[in-house]
């Protein structure tokens, strides 16, 4: 979009990287996608920019912060990344990526815990290897399936309860290709998946 303003690279590099994160969060979805974030998640999601801050650059002399990161209940912040993704994949009519749900494939580069970023063509067949009925080999019922489950808020909230929740941590190792990347849900735990 700069680009196409006439924007040198250089300006469009120091607007990515100076901007404010509440201008991006605010105005940048509107100007890509007509999406808008809503009010709640975009404060939810700069209270933990102002948490991170507090940590990376410490201003308390006392223990306080512990506790506030004790508290700080990270679900609330994950669910409102993942909703201000979605709006803005929806905004351009587009599915979403399977990441947002918090997966991520692992084995790559001959080891079982390297992460590896996938389409959401083998997510389908991941979910199936899974054993849920994801019509992953037949590509006019896998496309249908994927504008029905992947798009949308509504879409997240089934995904997340009918797939996620129900899904193991990580997919089974296929018996036809067993070192093949698998889905998992603890992606950066590499202890787990090696034992798994």
């Amino acid at each position: 979009m700069l680009e196409q303003e006439g924007k040198l690279e250089q300006s469009i590099s120091n607007k990515i990287r100076y901007t404010a994160l509440r201008e991006k969060i605010e105005k940048w979805p509107r100007r890509i996608s007509d999406a808008v974030i809503d009010e709640g998640d975009c404060e939810v999601i700069l209270q933990f920019l102002e948490l991170r801050n507090e940590v990376t650059h410490r201003k308390r002399r006392d223990h306080s912060l512990y506790k506030e990161l004790d508290d700080a209940g990270t679900a609330a912040y994950i669910d409102a990344v993942q909703r201000a993704f979605v709006r803005v994949f929806d905004g351009v009519n587009e599915c979403f990526p399977y990441w947002i749900l918090g997966w991520n494939f692992v084995g790559m580069n001959n080891d079982d815990a390297y992460p590896s970023l996938l389409n959401n063509g083998q997510f389908k067949h991941a979910l199936q290897n899974m054993g849920f009925d994801v019509p992953a080999w037949e590509y006019y019922a896998a496309e249908e399936w994927e504008l029905s489950n992947m798009r949308g808020l509504d879409g997240l909230t089934s995904l997340k309860q009918e797939y996620y929740a129900r899904a193991p941590d990580i997919e089974p190792v296929k018996k036809w290709a067993p070192r093949a990347p698998r889905l998992c849900k603890r992606w950066w735990d590499s202890e787990f998946i090696r034992a798994s």
